[in-house]
């Protein structure tokens, strides 16, 4: 039998582990670290900037801090961050076709003690898998560009899951 009992925000929580829900509680801001990406998808039309100024706009219309660092050639994130990793690979068929996967993980540095003080911790993670169509006009990322959103959507909705618990819980207290 069913249990019915129990809301789907309700299993969402549960399913997120003590350390998943400390490490989104009272986040006072991220960075957004995007990879690159190849050089055939950029000729095609995929924005890198494009891509972070979106997921940076959805976070901070969500209400969450995104923080900035001094931008250059970053190869490894900032912490805490939101990172979003990005294969790609043109699959050599015709007609031709991008297959791509998205990871979009959170990390954050814990204190561990000896010997090393900080490390870090992936707390949230995350991934999807699509193809992207080339026409006569380039390529159509809007498959991509969705999955990119709906993974940044849950993202939030944990964030939002989160923190709306632990308000609901010191106003009760």
């Amino acid at each position: 039998m069913k249990d019915n009992r129990f809301s789907a925000r309700d299993q969402r929580w549960r399913q997120l582990s003590n350390c998943r829900r400390s490490s989104l509680h009272s986040l006072r801001g991220l960075h957004v670290w995007i990879s690159g990406i190849e050089e055939e998808a950029a000729r095609e039309g995929l924005d890198r900037e494009r891509m972070k100024a979106e997921v940076e706009w959805r976070l901070a219309a969500a209400g969450i801090p995104v923080l900035h660092h001094q931008e250059r050639a970053v190869k490894t994130p900032a912490v805490p961050c939101l990172g979003i990793l990005i294969h790609l690979r043109q699959a050599d068929v015709s007609p031709p076709f991008f297959i791509f996967s998205i990871e979009m993980f959170f990390i954050h540095t814990i204190t561990s003690g000896e010997p090393f003080p900080q490390d870090m911790n992936m707390a949230w993670c995350q991934e999807a898998i699509g193809d992207v169509q080339k026409t006569s006009q380039g390529a159509d990322w809007g498959s991509f560009y969705n999955c990119l959103g709906k993974l940044v959507d849950a993202f939030i909705a944990d964030y939002l899951l989160v923190n709306h618990r632990a308000k609901a819980s010191m106003l009760i207290n």
